[in-house]
């Protein structure tokens, strides 16, 4: 999936465990209502080159894939998780 859009949010840099994960959100700049989505990045070489190369306002092409999670108890969250970001 692909979102093209500015940078409007970037979340602090968390911990998972095992790596580093940053979440962020795009603004679409076209259309009559504009989407905006929450993505996540995972890795820290990822998380590192995300900072090195992107700012708020940065207009962007995101690819992401999205999955669904169920949680124990039945509830279910989206995950949407980029893997290519291009100006």
């Amino acid at each position: 999936m692909e979102i093209k859009g500015r940078i409007s949010w970037v979340g602090e840099i968390q911990n998972t465990g095992k790596e580093n994960r940053v979440t962020y959100e795009v603004t679409e700049l076209e259309g009559q209502y504009p989407n905006s989505l929450v993505l996540d990045i995972y890795g820290n070489e990822k998380v590192e080159n995300f900072f090195k190369f992107n700012m708020i306002e940065d207009e962007v092409t995101v690819e992401y894939n999205s999955r669904v999670f169920t949680t124990a108890d039945g509830r279910k969250f989206n995950n949407l998780s980029s893997w290519k970001i291009t100006k």
